[in-house]
């Protein structure tokens, strides 16, 4: 829908996550007003989220859709267990476990929503005081079943690429960064600074001291809520909203090499919404000061936007304010090199292989970087660095051959190139490659043999067609390169001169 509609154009897509963003945060406010009857406090709370700079990331960030589609579901969640709550008929719960299959199917973030509903049973609602745990427990096992299966399809379809090892991120050490990572998500909600696409997993290098000090943070935080519950209800609520929302991306599971993620916020921090909006005394002061805190924080999401605006300004921020992040470097470099500056590209790809030395990718990238800055054999260790550590990537021999090709080493460039097809026979790149090189020997049949093979992977593509032309004249079947030339001409481009020259000296052909 989004690209029928839009295409490709990077506004629409923008467009239509602050619209589903704005629908959520427009959606908590009814939420919690219904819940709660509290109007002012309710505006407070969906404004602390709707314009919070953690938030930037889910909507500014057109990849992560699955953020703000899964939050206004989640919404969605919340108001039909209002409704519920109100009334309990089957179909209204029903039309709960709807509404959570289709946000569980945008992302399994949502896999803690039942136990967000069991919050609710205990504030606003007060359920559990008049109808008891074990029933509310029982209502909601159907939803418990979902998550479930949630949890497991995400589990196995994840298992072969994200999920690290546990030799990788021994448990240790992911317990530790979860603790920080909780309370740093707590200090970044209250000081929005320093943020980044990308915060690389600090590993085993952890100060203890900032292990010990989140500790202390996170259990002083939870001896209050718990110890003035009977007085100040939404506390705990709120607080165990926060902290059980974020388990399944705290990194006890270990997906992906980051530490921590703005994104993972988008809706735990709900929790810590209720709990200032509803600590905070309700008086005229007070709504001017919420006031003046949502302009701020609007006024910190604007400026925080500004890196967003390409990919050169959004890594050399999270460089900035990261340290070691090689994933970083890796990306920025592969930017800088997109847009023509080799020589700026090069250091980032050698700082992200200091970080990561087995970073395979970043090892092939700077390979054709260097050769592109004319440094043939330090691009061809790379090259071969990076088959050592993956030899399965069909890219990186098609690029070694690439370089051997411009060295004028044809046997050598010949030789990567059938690696590469051999690795991806559907490789279009490697297929053109290799015809390329084996017409640059004269070796005319096998030429136009594999030429052809990549006309039939990439058909839209006018490159094979004209050299398999100019070697269909070169072995003499002038009709058959008279044919790539009237199909490169349907899709729109023209044969180079020489070609149509000595194709008409030969035979004049249809023109």
């Amino acid at each position: 829908m989004d690209v029928s509609s839009s295409g490709l154009r990077p506004a629409g897509h923008h467009r239509q996550s602050v619209i589903l963003h704005a629908l959520s945060t427009a959606l908590l406010f009814l939420v919690l007003e219904k819940l709660t009857g509290r109007t002012g406090r309710s505006a407070a709370a969906a404004a602390l989220f709707g314009v919070h700079p953690l938030r930037l990331e889910s909507v500014a960030w057109v990849a992560e859709r699955k953020d703000v589609l899964s939050g206004l579901l989640f919404m969605i969640v919340l108001w039909m267990y209002a409704r519920y709550a109100g009334d309990p008929r089957p179909r209204r719960m029903a039309a709960v476990a709807a509404a959570l299959v289709l946000g569980l199917m945008a992302k399994p973030m949502l896999v803690t929503a039942p136990f967000v509903l069991l919050l609710l049973d205990a504030w606003p609602l007060d359920r559990a005081r008049t109808e008891g745990w074990k029933r509310l427990v029982i209502e909601k096992t159907p939803l418990f079943a979902l998550s479930a299966a949630s949890c497991a399809l995400t589990l196995w379809a994840q298992r072969a690429h994200a999920v690290r090892s546990i030799q990788e991120f021994p448990f240790g050490v992911r317990a530790e960064n979860a603790i920080v990572s909780y309370a740093a998500y707590l200090w970044k909600t209250v000081w929005p600074a320093k943020l980044a696409v990308l915060y690389p997993h600090p590993g085993s290098s952890l100060e203890t001291w900032k292990v010990v000090a989140s500790v202390l943070v996170l259990g002083s935080i939870t001896w209050i809520a718990f110890a003035l519950r009977r007085s100040r209800p939404w506390l705990p609520v709120g607080w165990l909203w926060y902290t059980g929302m974020l388990v399944p991306v705290i990194g006890l599971v270990q997906v992906g090499q980051q530490g921590m993620a703005d994104r993972y916020t988008y809706l735990p921090s709900i929790g810590l919404a209720l709990i200032v909006c509803w600590s905070v005394p309700a008086t005229a002061g007070t709504a001017v000061a919420a006031g003046a805190a949502a302009l701020a924080l609007a006024a910190a999401t604007w400026r925080q936007a500004a890196y967003w605006k390409d990919s050169v300004s959004l890594f050399t921020r999270a460089i900035e304010v990261t340290r070691d992040n090689g994933i970083a470097h890796a990306n920025l470099g592969l930017s800088l090199y997109k847009l023509g500056d080799t020589a700026d590209a090069i250091p980032h790809f050698q700082e992200a292989i200091r970080v990561f030395p087995r970073f395979e990718a970043a090892h092939g990238n700077l390979g054709v970087a260097l050769a592109d800055a004319g440094r043939f054999d330090e691009a061809v260790a790379e090259y071969r660095r990076a088959m050592e550590l993956d030899p399965t990537d069909a890219d990186v021999p098609n690029n070694l051959g690439a370089a051997y090709y411009r060295a004028r080493r044809l046997d050598d460039a010949i030789d990567q190139f059938r690696q590469a097809v051999r690795l991806k026979p559907d490789h279009a790149g490697a297929s053109y490659n290799l015809g390329t090189a084996l017409a640059a020997k004269g070796e005319w049949a096998e030429a136009a043999t594999v030429l052809r093979e990549a006309v039939r992977l990439d058909p839209r593509n006018p490159a094979p067609h004209a050299n398999l032309a100019a070697v269909l004249t070169a072995a003499g079947d002038i009709d058959g390169a008279w044919r790539e030339v009237s199909a490169m001409r349907a899709l729109g481009k023209e044969p180079p001169a020489a070609l149509l020259e000595k194709l008409a000296a030969s035979d004049p052909g249809p023109r």
